[in-house]
């Protein structure tokens, strides 16, 4: 039984960056753009791994304190 997990917060936060970037190079809009970015690379992993299960994980700050580790 394959499990692929994905990393929620990191895909969101790529895909948005990357169709924001793409807008400007357009003189478009990002409107929608991220979104589609980001069912397309979920619909590119499944297909590319097959697994049985898919999970997607998600960060949750519980405060917005300034980080420790900077």
């Amino acid at each position: 039984m394959k499990t692929l997990i994905i990393d929620g917060n990191n895909l969101i936060h790529r895909t948005y960056w990357t169709a924001k970037l793409r807008s400007k190079a357009d003189q478009g809009d990002i409107s929608n753009l991220h979104i589609y970015f980001t069912l397309n690379s979920f619909q590119h992993y499944v297909t590319k791994y097959s697994p049985d299960k898919t999970i997607v994980v998600w960060d949750k700050k519980l405060d917005y304190a300034i980080n420790g580790r900077k």
